[in-house]
Order: structure tokens, then sequence, then C-alpha cells
């Protein structure tokens, strides 16, 4: 499975967020393309299933201690608590994970039309040093 190189903290490892699918439900609109819209849509669904999964206490937020219970991306979940208080809100979670769109849309949209089409989808992601 592609991986998306969307540095995408929370959001990837987290929320296990690895690849867009066009059998899934991120082509909202059924044209084949998927907009930023699109897979920020996807995946903040995604986002709010596995935030409140992880979020044990259920106070509206994850800290590390639930993140360590879960042994799941602690490390690449870090760089989503921005103020660096040991904690992840929603919105912080949100708010990385729209980074993380914006990176993978830069990195896979080639035309720079704001969609990715198929051969964009399956395109490995450019290096960082390009």
């Amino acid at each position: 499975m592609g991986q998306i190189v969307l540095g995408v903290g929370i959001v990837v490892a987290l929320l296990g967020m690895q690849s867009a699918s066009a059998k899934g439900s991120t082509d909202i609109n059924g044209d084949g393309l998927f907009s930023k819209d699109e897979i920020v849509q996807a995946r903040q669904k995604q986002l709010d299933k596995k935030f409140t999964k992880l979020d044990t206490n259920q106070d509206g937020q994850i800290t590390m201690d639930e993140l360590n219970t879960k042994k799941r991306g602690v490390g690449i979940a870090k760089k989503a608590d921005v103020n660096k208080d040991g904690v992840i809100t929603q919105a912080e979670a949100r708010a990385h994970m729209s980074q993380s769109v914006d990176k993978y849309m830069q990195q896979k949209d080639l035309n720079g039309d704001g969609q990715l089409d198929q051969q964009e989808r399956k395109r490995k992601a450019k290096s960082a040093k390009s």
C-alpha cells in the first residue's frame, strides 16, 4: 500500500490513513478525480472515528498516555501537538490533517489543477530534493 508522505503526523500514523482509494468514499462526486475538498472530507470522517476510539476517557482530547496504551503512532502524533502540552485536541488533529493533505496535493498534483487523476494518485511522491 502506497504511503502518503504526509508527515501526516497524527492523521496518518495515529489514524492509519495511508492512502485514498477511488473505490472508497474519497471520490464523493464520482468524477474519477480527487479534489482537495474530497480528500479532506474523507479523511475527516476517518479522523473523527479514530479520534473517538483513541480518546478512551471521552474528554475530547488524546493524551500521550492514551496513545501509549494503544501503542500507535506516538512519535508522529506528537507533531500534531502544536503547543507541546502533551494533549492532542480535535482542533489540533484537524489542522494537522489539513496541512498533511496540502503537502500530499503538492507532491501528487502534477498539472496543478487542484485535483488528482488516477495517474497522479498512482505516481510515487516526488523526493524532498525535487
